[in-house]
């Protein structure tokens, strides 16, 4: 039932003493408006213009990367209520070896996670999973090219 136009920048550091170790923070906008479409928001989602900053770390154990993130969420600065959300979430990423990807140029990312939210609606964990693939520009444009070349 929402629509959201959001912009973000982040950075991160990788400290030259600590190679396994990243750390990241950011921040974005988030401009809300009604949608024809419908639907039901998540336990502890702004549900109006807000800010968001969050930071935190990766640690790099080769083909497995431990995560964790915090956010810090609020409606007070440029919405028209005043809203604070807070969320905390771990996670791990399994960067899957080659020999077991379907398409071996492409790099596969399985990952699962918990969150803690607190906000107006109250506490609320969860846990979430993901499936990723990454494919770079230039594996597209290889693509294009060999199909153009058999025609």
């Amino acid at each position: 039932g929402l629509c959201h136009i959001t912009p973000n920048i982040a950075v991160q550091y990788r400290p030259p003493t600590h190679p396994r170790w990243t750390t990241f923070a950011g921040a974005n906008v988030d401009f809300v408006s009604k949608s024809s479409v419908v639907g039901t928001a998540a336990i502890n989602t702004p549900r109006d213009d807000s800010l968001s900053f969050t930071s935190g770390a990766i640690y790099d154990l080769g083909q497995f990367k431990w995560t964790l993130q915090g956010t810090y969420t609020t409606t007070a600065l440029i919405g028209h209520t005043t809203q604070n959300f807070y969320s905390v979430g771990p996670s791990l990423l399994w960067y899957v070896p080659k020999k077991y990807a379907i398409i071996t140029k492409t790099q596969w990312i399985i990952g699962v996670g918990a969150n803690a939210t607190w906000g107006p609606d109250g506490f609320h964990l969860g846990s979430s999973s993901r499936v990723r693939a990454e494919i770079t520009f230039k594996q597209v444009m290889q693509k294009l090219h060999d199909a153009t070349k058999r025609e």
